[in-house]
């Protein structure tokens, strides 16, 4: 399931979404059964009579009693926050949950747009629809942002104490990804995605230190082209879907960049998650479980690169603080109820980035932890709203908002 991330800045004026969806009713075919008093009757008659009546025709027409009923719910999420790197931020999410069949999972269009007072924005739409009975999910998601952000360098580097720049990330991004159900539980399909990506106003923060995006022609300074093109192969025994109480998901992606790119490369990303009930006397209580594993073989702009921080992966640690082209995170998270709609969750994880798989040293991890507050938006289709708290050593408290769960 495709995330709505709130904790990024939209547009330098107020955005306005205005949504109109068009909605098919789907309805039964059924053959109408004869009454039983005309059934009697029916058997009655000698066999003569009954081979020289014409048949019935069958009634098409859907049954009131049998029509399967659509359920589409509008979540709006208006956003109001600050940040110490973005400033205050406003804006406004929503989210469209399509419910046209009990036995599959909903069909979600999360709409995001923010801007903040230090003149970033984002805008992005991030449909997931599930057809033919659940045999195809089509996810896509489509994104044009630009946000103020901090550069560490790359490697070993991002640990010295006395280098960080900042710089302005342009970016524009399509996305399509239709899976097919091949087992039961389990997903494949082609992903292709076109993306544009550029570093305008590169800058250090050091008085007299030039700029090191420029000075090393780190590759992403320039306005870079991708296009990417693989599969994705998913197994989920997650229930439900949105918010499960148990079960497991593993999702490897493997695409390639060449064809009219700016550079060649290859990118894995491997994620695995568990979930499941505490035996204890109150009831809904969970511990979730999730592992993380990315690289790329190549060169690629530096934006694309493995990285740790965020509100996915070590929530509390800078989006960007450590970036390599070797990436590996463990997280685990404790989930409760507690009052209404309302729940809450604990969490940590750590996490370490390097330049290839053999670099990876027992001294180099970085933990972050932090605890978050749950709200059902909507309790029948479990869309939560989550806010969290995370603290690192390396960048403090972070603050972040967000629709469903982190993993």
């Amino acid at each position: 399931m495709r995330k709505l991330i709130i904790d990024k800045p939209v547009s330098r004026i107020m955005l306005f979404l205005f949504i109109f969806c068009l909605i098919g009713y789907p309805y039964r075919l059924a053959g109408a059964e004869p009454a039983a008093g005309l059934a009697s009757e029916i058997a009655a008659e000698p066999a003569a009579e009954l081979a020289a009546e014409p048949a019935a025709e069958p009634n098409l027409e859907p049954l009131p009693d049998e029509q399967e009923e659509v359920l589409v719910e509008y979540v709006p999420i208006p956003v109001i926050g600050r940040t110490p790197e973005l400033g205050w931020m406003f804006g406004m999410a929503l989210f469209i949950v399509v419910q046209s069949n009990p036995a599959t999972p909903a069909s979600t269009i999360a709409f995001n747009g923010i801007y903040t007072t230090t003149g970033a924005y984002t805008l992005s739409v991030a449909p997931e629809f599930y057809l033919f009975d659940d045999f195809v999910s089509l996810r896509g998601d489509a994104a044009w942002r630009s946000i103020p952000s901090d550069y560490y360098g790359i490697g070993r580097e991002q640990r010295e104490p006395e280098f960080e720049e900042s710089y302005v990330e342009e970016m524009r991004d399509l996305m399509i990804n239709p899976m097919f159900r091949v087992f039961p539980q389990a997903r494949f399909g082609p992903l292709l995605r076109a993306a544009s990506v550029t570093a305008d106003e590169p800058e250090s923060k050091q008085r007299g230190m030039e700029s090191k995006l420029v000075a090393d022609e780190v590759p992403g300074v320039d306005t870079s082209s991708i296009v990417e093109y693989g599969a994705a192969l998913s197994w989920d025994s997650r229930e439900p879907l949105l918010d499960p109480y148990y079960g497991n998901a593993v999702e490897l992606l493997g695409v390639v960049s060449n064809l009219g790119a700016s550079y060649n490369y290859a990118r894995f990303e491997l994620q695995a998650t568990h979930i499941q009930p505490v035996a204890v006397p109150l009831a809904n209580h969970r511990l979730a479980f999730h592992g993380v594993y990315e690289f790329i073989e190549g060169t690629a702009p530096f934006q694309l690169l493995p990285q740790l921080g965020g509100d996915t992966v070590l929530r509390g640690l800078a989006e960007g603080r450590y970036r390599d082209y070797h990436m590996a995170a463990f997280q685990a998270e404790y989930r409760l109820p507690l009052v209404w709609r309302f729940g809450a969750a604990l969490f940590g994880g750590v996490g370490q980035t390097a330049p290839t798989a053999e670099a990876f040293t027992a001294d180099e991890w970085v933990l972050a932890v932090g605890a978050g507050l749950r709200f059902a938006a909507s309790p029948a289709q479990r869309l939560n709203i989550r806010i969290d708290v995370g603290y690192s050593d390396d960048d403090g408290v972070n603050f972040y908002i967000g629709a469903m769960e982190a993993f």
